[in-house]
């Protein structure tokens, strides 16, 4: 059904048929609908079961509390045009402070310019 979903996407964004488009929502709505009652069935019996097998329920809590975090690898070109990967912490925090320090100023290079100076200063306005 999943696979027909998607199908039916790629049937609306290749020819922006409007009854296209009002098929694939019909699909989308059945597929949701269907995960919404297998979520819900599972659910049941995991709360059927919890009395004699009380591990099943915090197995199941535990999988929908993970959290998948960290930053995958990253690739980058050299001043030599070589593409190196870094792919252990220290390598990919180098990485993003190189891409970071070249984006952002520093407060040094700042201060030769006079923050109280404007063009357009408020007072010089008649009234």
């Amino acid at each position: 059904m999943i696979r027909k979903k998607h199908r039916a996407w790629n049937r609306y964004i290749e020819t922006k048929n409007p009854a296209k488009l009002a098929k694939f929502k019909q699909i989308r709505n059945i597929v949701a609908t269907e995960i919404n009652k297998l979520r819900a069935h599972e659910q049941y019996v995991i709360s059927i079961s919890c009395k004699e097998n009380p591990q099943k329920i915090w197995k199941y809590a535990n999988s929908k509390r993970n959290t998948k975090g960290g930053i995958g690898n990253l690739v980058q070109v050299d001043e030599t045009g070589h593409e190196t990967t870094a792919n252990n912490d220290w390598l990919k925090a180098e990485v993003l402070c190189k891409s970071f320090s070249s984006v952002f100023t520093s407060e040094s290079a700042l201060n030769g310019i006079d923050s109280n100076t404007s063009n357009n200063d408020i007072s010089d306005m008649d009234d």
